[in-house]
């Protein structure tokens, strides 16, 4: 074996080139391929860091118009005590502090969970302990990318109290780094008591997820159905509140982990494999060009006695050489790059932090690498051991173009797989296009965002809320360069919602059916000049507005359309149930706003009603006064004014914590899936492209080396030089024109798979179908122009004397 090796390697050192391009062309296929799979590997297929995860599951209540909406700490208590298909129900609901007491204080995100979670997990810390039904003081737990961030690792932060939005917290424990918690960051978990909660006898303030442990042989439809009676019951028990709330909705808690990047991923992996082929594809046309020029070599072999299995172990070994020199280097760069690669992946991909060429990545690229090697050096290898000696030696010829029509089908595969890839590329980068055209609602551009969250002990009335905004609204408007600012507790497409139920005024305390929901936001005046969004008809909030004068509210277009078709909501009224007030209200509609979109791109517009600021509630101060965000309009870079910005808060209050941003980073994240896929579907084509225009350069100039001596007589004889250029030119446009042909046809296969990844582009879009195949086709002409043109300058004397 050893002897073996040591020929294939003197072998592989006498063709430096064909070895180079070999290596090269085997790293760039099984690196690229290496560095999705490791991503996928993360997110999607390494098994969750809890006890029998096929067991648990995330819970929704669902309403009419949506499929992700809350629990009241009534109905999640109800579910827990009549359910019997559950184990064990913990409840969880997002919150956001601001950490003061260390420094700078600092907006951090997080979970309040009831202290069973955990337990229901199987989790265990990583540090210290956990939070106990038994604490009687505040505690809290740490993430671990948190504590490795902000505490860089250090053992002591257990035991120490921490300032959170006013009240102290003692941490009892860090978590493991594998933990995770969907949809949300988790810098920060403290302990959720249902039984001291406020809001413990409101049904209609919905505000928590659950996740539950499915009882011993229950299955996922079996525990849905039993939870669906359960909310039935309560609707006719509680029909003012429970009546429009529909059959909760399970989901296997990995699902709910990866979410939409389950699709995307495995569309790259796809994209990988299909770019794996064109490498073998290309290698295995190298292989084949190489052996014609060796059969001399192994028939001299054979003639002194070497036997085929020798010469089989030999050739082979070859190919295994290449491939694990190849593999090698690809891991290598795939190591060297895979923080590249994660710096484009979104923000809020999930478990990005766990991505890692771990040992499972290394078996499937080894495993890729054996197969590389095995399946394009083994027909070149037969093909060598069985040579006839005295048939090549007699021939006195180093090969014949028998083989050509192998590595023809080998390079027209190519092209079709490389055709298929383009277009998956193409029908992206103008979904893409169609989105950024397409106007959300709102002007970013030129904006500055700052997030505040000041802490609830300093602010405990609404006015102190509003004095507040007001001072630091004043602050920014002030500042050289703004043109106007604003305030809102969310911006339209940060991934965040809030919504409230409603009735119009002319069918208040009608049927519960009449009860609809919207997607609400508190708003400043000059909120819709600052961010752009149009008024349409009648006007914005004023000064006056406030908890002294009339309930007013602003509703948009794709409210207006869908609540009173055909009539003017102008003047009317609506009664809002918001779960935050004592009683619902009645407000005044008095404009109506262009329709934003709010939670995608491709969205048409979500129902939205604007409320004044000025008219705060009592019950609204514990989710506002965390998500303060201040809008300021500007004359240039509105992140050169982020010090200053800076500065006039920490006169104001030293103790907010704030996160300044331009409102394009802000609405980042809504495109960032559609750029991530891109860019490497991209990455693909180009990679897929060139290996496709060399294997077809490649194919070409072999024959007309093969042919020289037939393009030698052809000249002698007086054949026009372009008739033997337009030969050689219709014999690679024959191969690429079968390619694109039979990779249209793949990508039309193929296409529908992209489903919810277009975007204003029909999967069988004819302009990208035909820019895709004129683009290749010209490439595909130049790959051959420059074999055609060195057939061009053959000099007949010297092909024959060479012969």
């Amino acid at each position: 074996m050893l002897t073996d090796l040591r020929f294939a390697l003197r072998s592989l050192a006498k063709s430096p080139g064909f070895t180079s391009v070999a290596i090269f062309t085997v790293a760039l296929g099984l690196g690229s391929a290496t560095a999705i799979y490791s991503v996928a590997n993360a997110v999607v297929f390494r098994p969750l860091p809890f006890k029998d995860e096929s067991s648990l599951a995330w819970i929704w209540s669902t309403r009419p118009d949506r499929d992700r909406a809350f629990f009241s700490i009534p109905a999640f208590l109800e579910l827990k005590r009549d359910s019997h298909s559950l184990v064990d129900v913990a409840a969880i609901s997002p919150r956001g502090a601001t950490l003061t007491g260390l420094g700078e204080p600092e907006r951090v995100l997080g979970w309040d969970v009831t202290p069973n979670l955990f337990a229901l997990l199987g989790v265990t810390p990583h540090l210290g302990r956990l939070p106990q039904a038994s604490d009687a003081a505040p505690v809290a737990v740490f993430g671990y990318g948190y504590w490795q961030r902000r505490f860089g690792g250090d053992a002591g932060v257990v035991g120490r109290v921490v300032t959170l939005n006013g009240r102290p917290h003692t941490i009892v424990g860090v978590l493991p780094p594998d933990f995770i918690i969907p949809n949300s960051d988790n810098d920060i978990f403290t302990a959720l008591s249902l039984a001291t909660d406020a809001r413990r006898a409101d049904r209609s303030t919905n505000f928590m997820r659950a996740i539950a442990r499915l009882a011993p042989g229950v299955t996922m439809g079996q525990a849905q159905a039993e939870a669906i009676a359960i909310a039935q019951r309560a609707a006719q028990q509680f029909p003012d509140t429970d009546a429009t709330i529909t059959a909760p909705r399970f989901v296997e808690l990995r699902d709910e982990v990866v979410g939409g990047y389950r699709s995307s991923l495995l569309l790259l992996l796809g994209a990988a494999g299909a770019l794996l082929l064109i490498m073998c594809a290309n290698l295995a046309g190298l292989f084949a060009a190489r052996t014609l020029t060796r059969q001399r070599d192994a028939a001299l072999c054979a003639a002194l006695g070497a036997s085929p299995a020798r010469l089989l172990r030999a050739y082979l070994g070859e190919g295994f050489l290449l491939a694990a020199a190849g593999g090698i280097l690809g891991v290598l760069a795939c190591a060297w790059g895979l923080d590249a690669l994660l710096s484009l992946a979104p923000a809020d991909l999930p478990r990005a932090n766990q991505v890692s060429i771990d040992w499972h990545v290394l078996a499937v690229a080894a495993g890729c690498t054996l197969l590389t090697g095995f399946g394009v050096g083994l027909a070149p290898a037969l093909r060598l051991a069985r040579v006839a000696p005295q048939d090549v030696l007699k021939s006195g010829s180093a090969g014949a173009t028998s083989r050509t029509v192998a590595r023809s089908v080998l390079v027209a595969a190519q092209i079709a797989l490389c055709t298929a890839l383009l277009i998956g590329t193409g029908l992206l980068v103008r979904s893409l296009h169609r989105l950024i055209d397409a106007t959300p609602g709102f002007e970013s551009a030129h904006v500055l965002t700052a997030q505040v969250a000041i802490a609830s002990v300093d602010y405990r009335t609404p006015q102190k809320v509003v004095t507040f905004a007001d001072d630091y609204t004043r602050r920014l408007a002030a500042l050289p360069g703004v043109k106007s600012a604003s305030l809102t507790h969310i911006l339209p497409l940060t991934g965040i919602n809030t919504r409230s139920e409603f009735t119009r005024g002319d069918r208040a305390g009608g049927k519960p059916t009449d009860t609809h929901s919207a997607a609400n936001r508190f708003v400043l005046e000059n909120f819709f000049a600052t961010t752009g969004i149009p008024l349409l008809a009648g006007r914005d909030f004023r000064a006056n507005d406030d908890a002294t004068g009339r309930s007013v509210v602003i509703i948009d277009r794709a409210l207006a359309r869908r609540d009173w078709p055909g009539e003017d909501p102008l003047g009317k009224t609506i009664r809002i149930r918001d779960g935050m007030s004592a009683e619902p209200r009645d407000f005044e509609i008095i404009g109506i706003a262009g329709p934003t979109k709010h939670f995608s791109l491709e969205e048409a517009g979500t129902p939205t009603f604007y409320l004044p600021f000025r008219q705060l509630q009592p019950g609204n101060l514990s989710f506002v006064i965390g998500r303060l965000v201040f809008v300021a309009k500007t004359s240039g870079d509105p992140l050169a004014l982020r010090e200053s910005a800076r500065r006039e808060l920490r006169a104001l209050d030293a103790s907010a914590a704030v996160t300044i941003r331009s409102f394009d980073e802000a609405i980042a994240w809504a495109r960032a899936p559609r750029v991530f896929n891109l860019h490497l579907l991209s990455f693909f084509s180009a990679t897929a492209v060139l290996l496709a225009v060399l294997g077809l350069y490649a194919i070409t100039a072999q024959a007309v080396t093969a042919r020289t001596r037939e393009i030698g007589i052809r000249i002698a004889l007086g054949a026009d030089r372009a008739r033997i250029a337009r030969l050689v030119l219709g014999n690679g446009a024959r191969l690429a024109l079968a390619g694109i042909a039979s990779g249209l046809g793949l990508a039309a296969l193929l296409s529908p798979l992209l489903g919810r990844m277009l975007y204003g582009v029909a999967a069988f879009d004819p302009l990208t179908y035909g820019a895709v195949a004129a683009g290749l086709g010209f490439v595909a002409g130049l790959a051959t122009w420059l074999p055609a043109r060195r057939a061009t300058h053959v000099d007949p004397l010297v092909a024959l004397r060479a012969e």
